[in-house]
């Protein structure tokens, strides 16, 4: 640590710039003094940090319908924040992140919604029908299983008015899962959705259907093994043939089509609770 006399620092303005060899050196270096503050305001620093935390970007989990008593008490659209960093610094700073609640209210600029197995039909049924909230949503995260939903999805985006990403959730990142296997949320992390990576994408992971489409015209058998990139892609060309204008019945542009280049404007990405 490099050591400068009181009188220097206040008879001369000290540059701002610092030899480059001792960057790494000062930007690790630790507030000493930080113990002998004043309790309230270490309170404050503590306070700050904890809402640095609690403002990152962070997923949100649309819970399953409910009836009666639970529907007033369950909050629909909260992001959840159960661990903190702060828990594990010392007993001070304990303290304080157990006196804050955990949680915060969905902000559609910068999480990401996702939407279980459970919640999906309520979601593109009544939510994207009656409610203002969903015009803006940016980020949204569909369960493996209602990848492919028919015209559920296609006909609730018209309503999704600021849509800028679709993400398809997949149980785990390696290994092989069939197309039907739901996504468990994880219980004891603060949840993250992290991309997939390119190993993993590629073929690290397997899913597997076998299965019988049911039509007007009897079953049709499928029968697939694909790769995370291979099944995106796929969702991605079956949302771009159901959501071209005219496709849909209500006749209905969704807003983001882009007509000049005949496709959705959207980043699809393939992703897995961390």
């Amino acid at each position: 640590m490099v050591s400068v006399p009181w009188k220097t620092l206040s008879s001369r303005k000290v540059s701002a710039r610092r030899p480059k060899q001792l960057q790494p050196e000062l930007s690790t270096a630790k507030f000493e003094p930080f113990p002998r503050l004043p309790l309230e305001l270490r309170r404050e620093i503590w306070n700050y940090a904890l809402l640095v935390c609690l403002s990152e970007p962070a997923v949100c989990v649309l819970s399953s319908p409910q009836t009666g008593l639970a529907a007033q008490l369950t909050p629909t659209r909260e992001v959840q924040n159960p661990h903190t960093a702060l828990r594990a610094v010392n007993t001070e700073a304990r303290q304080v992140a157990l006196e804050t609640p955990f949680s915060r209210d969905y902000n559609p600029q910068i999480d990401i919604l996702y939407i279980p197995s459970g919640s999906f039909r309520s979601f593109t049924g009544n939510e994207c029908r009656i409610n203002k909230w969903v015009a803006e949503i940016r980020h949204l995260a569909l369960a493996l299983p209602v990848a492919d939903s028919g015209l559920w999805l296609p006909y609730a985006m018209e309503e999704l008015e600021k849509l800028e990403s679709i993400s398809i959730v997949y149980p785990k990142a390696t290994g092989v899962v069939d197309v039907d296997d739901d996504v468990k949320l994880p219980s004891q992390e603060r949840l993250k959705l992290r991309k997939l990576s390119d190993e993993e994408a590629k073929g690290g992971l397997k899913i597997h259907a076998d299965y019988v489409y049911d039509t007007w015209a009897g079953g049709i058998p499928i029968q697939w093994i694909k790769s995370p990139e291979e099944h995106l892609a796929m969702v991605k060309a079956d949302l771009n043939r159901k959501t071209m204008p005219g496709n849909l019945s209500v006749g209905r542009t969704v807003p983001c089509w882009d007509q000049k280049a005949k496709c959705l404007k959207l980043r699809f990405e393939a992703r897995c609770f961390d």
